[in-house]
């Protein structure tokens, strides 16, 4: 983000499809999995639990589910950081027939919260298909700089 709101792509041809398809008509995201906890480090085994359960469930393979689980955890721990006490981070994670989509944001203290050359943002970028960060400028109600990350994994090809 390095203050600039600039996105990131890893690869453009994504997102999981979802919201495309409803919008003309076809099948939406087959689940969609929404939680909201503090913005504190010891929450993150929890966000790692449940995208990994629900990830599993939904018959992903065991390396699409790491790299789900480990970019999840390089995502929220960089933005728990940049969060002041008090903080909620929302996290969202949809899927369907081609893929998981995850949605990380929070309001942060800092607009670096994930910087554009950060080692957990190269992580992130290698473990999934797409990503996006966006830092919207300070909002003076908020107390902070809105941010989020969005980030998408493909099944695996045998999957299909």
């Amino acid at each position: 983000m390095g203050g600039n709101g600039a996105e990131h792509d890893s690869t453009a041809e994504f997102p999981a499809g979802g919201s495309e398809d409803a919008e003309e008509g076809g099948p939406a995201y087959l689940g969609e999995f929404r939680v909201r906890v503090p913005a504190v480090v010891s929450q993150l085994a929890m966000l790692r639990a449940v995208a990994e359960t629900v990830l599993l469930t939904a018959d992903f393979t065991l390396d699409v589910v790491t790299d789900v689980r480990v970019a999840l955890d390089e995502v929220a721990t960089a933005l728990m950081l940049a969060a002041d006490p008090g903080r909620e981070l929302e996290c969202e994670l949809r899927y369907d027939a081609r893929g998981a989509e995850v949605r990380v944001s929070l309001v942060s203290r800092t607009e670096d919260a994930l910087e554009d050359d950060s080692f957990g943002r190269h992580i992130v970028a290698a473990l999934t298909d797409w990503m996006e960060a966006s830092c919207e400028p300070y909002d003076e109600g908020l107390g902070g700089y809105p941010v989020t990350v969005r980030f998408g994994r493909q099944r695996d090809v045998d999957e299909f």
